[in-house]
């Protein structure tokens, strides 16, 4: 899986991103790529302070999302039992609704303000586009 899959997968929600979020139609055509490149360039204490309480480690994090998409990507090829479209619709409904706001975007209060001027505008538009349209 590629940020550029990813970012094809999130251009069908461009339009929002822009009237919505304000983000430019070019970061809204690359959300994923963009939110990986301001992750990238965070200052190395920032980047620490976010493993340091983030409540699931963030290797894991990962490895969980990339199963998801895989999950969601195998699926969506199949001609499948409505059996299996109900675990599809569970195990989206929780990954949306239970795993990512606790493990991703449920952040210590105040942890931009310890980060001063660390974290740029845009990171903060890259995580607000990713809860609004979550």
């Amino acid at each position: 899986m590629t940020w550029a899959h990813l970012d094809s997968q999130m251009a069908v929600w461009s339009a929002r991103l822009v009237s919505e979020v304000n983000l430019s139609e070019g970061d809204s055509l690359k959300l994923a790529t963009r939110v990986a490149s301001d992750i990238r360039f965070l200052p190395r204490e920032a980047k620490a302070e976010i493993k340091d309480t983030s409540p699931v480690p963030i290797r894991d994090r990962l490895r969980e999302l990339q199963a998801f998409q895989a999950w969601m990507d195998l699926i969506g090829r199949s001609n499948i039992p409505a059996p299996v479209i109900r675990a599809q619709v569970i195990t989206q409904n929780y990954i949306c609704f239970v795993y990512l706001p606790d493990a991703c975007f449920k952040v210590p209060s105040g942890m931009w303000l310890e980060f001063g001027g660390a974290i740029s505008g845009d990171m903060k538009v890259s995580f607000q586009a990713a809860r609004s349209i979550g």
